[in-house]
């Protein structure tokens, strides 16, 4: 551990980022392949990206080389033949490998920046925001006053209503399509889709503790806890009714196989405690005090401010990709829209 570098000075908490295999989209980055606009376009569908490095020629004739996401083609083919030859998949199964919903998932409100990244973040109302400042030449982070206090305003934010800072949210999977050590992630806009998967993850992992509970209980003694870990889980691109409109949203559902054993255990356990109330008898065989329910998912939320494990250059495609950047305040209507809308070009196949 050294403080200041590989973790916060502060909380102890590791300065943690990932390294990512790749991302998943459902989108159209502005003037990408059919998307001839300076602003997103819903695709309809996932598409598996892959970060390349390609050279560009210059003025004078000199080169640069730069980074930039591109389809990955291969392992889109395998996607494509796990949803049965659909060239529009709108599945993904994947395997998590984290023990709770913050470990995997991060919503947050933030503002980017193409040149500069991650400019100004925090975790809603009332909660410290945290912007980037500079002092001399370094760059610092520090608490963002809001009437002489640290505390975000959310929809009252200046930027917010200028439309630059956004709820945003990120998320880390690893496909079936192409296991590997590194994951994929998956970043996102859509308040839908942001509501959608918190509370699948959250009602997820309080089902697993309550089976976990059952189970201490049969057993009569403490179980290690594994939380979400090893659980297959499914993206799901699907359309809803939002706002009087059809729109496109990406959800999480849990495997067939995770509901059918964990449900079987909470059925177990809630027909025991009905017996034990008719009979007036215990059937507990440990300390249900131990067992409290002291802590859940949101208690293992990040820290007010602290940065998402994304590179300095992951956060400047954020604004990149949602044309977000804050340092232009050109067509943010017209690219927020556009995350809202419904993939109209897959509406009609979908309603057959």
């Amino acid at each position: 551990m050294i403080k200041g570098l590989t973790h916060d000075v502060e909380t102890g908490v590791p300065n943690k980022i990932t390294k990512f295999k790749g991302k998943i989209s459902t989108g159209w980055q502005p003037n990408e392949g059919p998307n001839k606009r300076n602003a997103p376009l819903a695709s309809g569908y996932f598409r598996v990206m892959k970060e390349v490095v390609s050279t560009i020629r210059l003025a004078g004739n000199k080169t640069q080389q730069v980074k930039k996401w591109v389809q990955n083609d291969e392992v889109q083919n395998e996607l494509i033949k796990a949803c049965n030859d659909s060239k529009t998949p709108r599945k993904i199964e994947f395997m998590c490998l984290h023990k709770t919903p913050a470990e995997m998932w991060e919503p947050y409100l933030g503002k980017f920046s193409q040149t500069e990244g991650l400019m100004c973040k925090s975790n809603g109302q009332g909660t410290i925001p945290i912007q980037l400042e500079y002092e001399g030449e370094n760059r610092v982070r520090k608490p963002r006053l809001f009437d002489g206090k640290a505390e975000c305003p959310y929809k009252e934010c200046p930027d917010y209503k200028e439309r630059v800072c956004k709820e945003v949210a990120h998320l880390k999977l690893f496909p079936l399509v192409d296991m590997s050590t590194n994951p994929y992630q998956l970043t996102t806009r859509s308040i839908n889709t942001i509501m959608a998967i918190s509370s699948a993850l959250d009602d997820m992992y309080n089902l697993s503790r309550a089976a976990w509970k059952i189970q201490c209980q049969e057993q009569g003694k403490m179980l290690p806890f594994d939380g979400l870990f090893g659980v297959k889980m499914s993206l799901v691109h699907r359309k809803i009714k939002s706002g009087g409109r059809e729109v496109y949203i990406t959800q999480i559902e849990p495997s067939a196989e995770f509901s059918a054993s964990v449900m079987a255990v909470v059925q177990r356990g809630i027909a025991k405690k009905q017996h034990a109330a008719l009979t007036a008898s215990d059937t507990s065989m440990v300390d249900v005090d131990m067992l409290a329910d002291t802590t859940s998912s949101a208690d293992d939320a990040p820290i007010a401010g602290a940065l998402p494990d994304l590179s300095d250059d992951e956060q400047k495609n954020v604004a990149t990709e949602f044309a977000a950047d804050a340092d232009s305040k050109d067509d943010k209507k017209e690219g927020d829209d556009e995350l809202d809308k419904a993939a109209g070009q897959m509406l009609d196949e979908d309603k057959t």
